[in-house]
């Protein structure tokens, strides 16, 4: 297998399939100034790195794997896997990040739906609590 064919296959495939399930929410501000950070800081940390691996043989790329180019010792298929990879854990994290967003937004609509127009608790329970709340009417009757 091609270096090429690898980053295809283990990267670019399952970083296209997210893609196209989160759609809309990529287009977020705060995740494209993520990819951009995160992505130059494993570009600055990666080639370094690998530029002085390759230089002293601590490992090496074949030509018939790679297209043979090498920028500064590294074949840009290594360069694209540092983007990829990272775009792909970036991108991972975010939907995560997101859909515990989005599950919070409906707890705070339960919690709404839990209180009453004077802010009164209706419920014994928030968020499914195992502790149960303080009903407010019981406090206003206990006090003289």
């Amino acid at each position: 297998m091609t270096y090429a064919a690898f980053l295809l296959l283990f990267l670019l495939l399952p970083l296209a399939i997210l893609a196209a399930i989160l759609r809309k929410r990529l287009l977020n501000r705060r995740y494209l100034i993520i990819v951009g950070v995160l992505t130059l800081v494993a570009l600055l940390y990666m080639a370094p790195w690998d530029h002085f691996a390759a230089i002293w043989g601590l490992w090496s790329w074949t030509n018939n794997r790679t297209w043979g180019l090498r920028w500064w010792a590294i074949p840009p298929e290594e360069y694209l896997f540092c983007v990829l990879e990272a775009l792909l854990a970036i991108t991972l994290t975010f939907a995560v990040v997101t859909r515990k967003d989005a599950r919070s937004d409906v707890n705070i609509a339960t919690l709404s739906e839990r209180v009453n127009s004077d802010g009164e608790c209706t419920s014994t329970k928030l968020y499914n609590s195992p502790v149960p709340t303080k009903d407010v009417k019981e406090d206003k009757e206990a006090k003289p």
